[in-house]
């Protein structure tokens, strides 16, 4: 059963609701706790259906914390998906918001979006793009103009791991998806994604995921 929004001549101030949702909602947009804040939007969406509020009032609502969300996007230079916040009623209002909350996170949890630091973010893109390549710290400190130590403090501050650990990482995780999804040799794989031998590959890959490669590629 879904209840239909009826526009009112008495509609709800939309500042006065902002007031009272507003400051809550952007808190917990700081924190960037997905569950809470899916949490909060669905105890707003109750009270806003059981105290009856009109269409209008709720769309106006909807809009300013869809700015909300973009203006906090801002910072990382991400872009939210773009939606349309029409219907009449609430089921489909509560949909479109949640899947616009889901898109936010999902864009807030790629790699390269997790520093609001541009140098951080044009390092990230530069490993995604060239993994075979020799990536070293100094390298990557020397492509933004930056001292080798202080941005390994940097790198570690932003993303909450190391750069060496976060590149091993990253290069193992690309081996895996080569190891599941293709067919490519695994000495091929070794090089494409950056390690200096097949070997070594091996040892890592072991020693990050507990299995060796060819295991990996057994139970894809």
């Amino acid at each position: 059963l879904q209840i239909i929004l009826k526009p009112t001549l008495d509609a709800y101030p939309i500042s006065d609701l902002y007031q009272t949702y507003g400051a809550d909602f952007k808190y917990l947009l700081s924190l960037q706790n997905k569950i809470r804040l899916k949490k909060y939007t669905e105890d707003l969406f109750s009270r806003l259906e059981s105290e009856k509020y009109d269409s209008t009032s709720v769309k106006q609502l909807l809009r300013r914390l869809e700015i909300d969300m973009k203006l906090f996007l801002e910072k990382y230079q991400i872009n939210l998906c773009t939606f349309s916040l029409e219907g009449d009623t609430f089921d489909h209002l509560k949909k479109i918001f949640f899947d616009m909350i889901d898109c936010m996170f999902e864009q807030l949890s790629k790699p390269e979006n997790k520093s609001s630091r541009p140098e951080i973010k044009k390092v990230l893109i530069f490993i995604s793009t060239h993994i075979g390549d020799e990536i070293t710290c100094e390298n990557m400190a020397s492509y933004i103009n930056m001292n080798s130590n202080y941005f390994s403090r940097l790198f570690k501050n932003e993303m909450g791991i190391g750069f060496s650990e976060y590149l091993l990482n990253k290069r193992i995780h690309i081996a895996t998806e080569l190891l599941k999804n293709s067919d490519c040799p695994i000495h091929e794989i070794s090089r494409i994604v950056g390690f200096e031998s097949p070997s070594y590959f091996h040892r890592a890959y072991k020693k990050v995921t507990g299995i060796t490669p060819g295991d990996a590629r057994e139970y894809k």
